[in-house]
């Protein structure tokens, strides 16, 4: 029972995440993290970066790793995404009120 509450907690944390989220930074999180698994691998493979234009600039990974934009929207997503994370783990994990 607990590891379904767990389940459907996270589920349910994930699903606001990707309904509530900017598009645009989540988009360039999942590019920014492919450039750097790229980057670590010793590949320089182009990713579509998002601006808030709506356009896709296409860009190597080092030039992604390099452009500020891109990271800052990035972690911006990241930092958003995590809010809804914790109070999840905060949920599954505090005893129960008597």
């Amino acid at each position: 029972m607990a590891v379904l509450c767990v389940i459907t907690t996270m589920g349910t944390a994930f699903y606001f995440i990707t309904q509530n989220a900017n598009p645009i930074d989540q988009q360039n999180w999942m590019s920014v993290n492919m450039a750097r698994l790229n980057n670590a691998l010793g590949s320089n493979r182009e990713f579509a970066v998002a601006r808030h234009d709506r356009s896709n600039v296409r860009m190597p990974a080092e030039r992604i790793l390099a452009d500020l934009y891109t990271r800052q929207s990035a972690d911006h997503f990241a930092a958003f995404a995590s809010g809804y994370i914790y109070n999840a783990l905060a949920i599954d994990v505090a005893p129960p009120s008597r």
